[in-house]
């Protein structure tokens, strides 16, 4: 089941705080990732959210990804490639296309992204 919210960043908690676990959450607030993260810092203290997609305009450790590993997540940042997307060290540097920003993925199960990214393609982006 999927489901697609659009939230206010004030109330992130108040919505999802009856909510057991989140698998993925995908954000693309236009540089106010980190004003997300801070309406949510009870579900990302609990990592009720267990993999979190989100773009960042600032480079590499940002105010946005420290926040996350500062709870515990573990990053890779996200490349495409002919292959499929496929995970690389964050401190890497990326493959510029001149106007997009740079898309990593938060995680609290590296185990289950190690699992899932094995698959070839575009195959990999199916989480079930």
């Amino acid at each position: 089941m999927y489901k697609k919210l659009l939230l206010k960043r004030s109330i992130i908690y108040y919505i999802l705080s009856d909510v057991e676990s989140i698998d993925v959450m995908k954000m693309d607030v236009e540089g106010h990732e980190y004003s997300v993260l801070m309406g949510g810092k009870k579900l990302l203290s609990e990592q009720k959210i267990k993999h979190i997609i989100f773009e960042d305009h600032a480079t590499y450790p940002s105010e946005v990804a420290q926040c996350l590993l500062d709870y515990g997540y573990s990053i890779f940042r996200l490349e495409k490639g002919w292959f499929g997307v496929q995970l690389k060290d964050p401190i890497t540097a990326p493959k510029f296309s001149g106007w997009e920003p740079v898309n990593y993925l938060a995680t609290s199960d590296v185990q289950t992204v190690d699992a899932i990214f094995i698959k070839k393609g575009y195959q990999c982006l199916r989480w079930a």
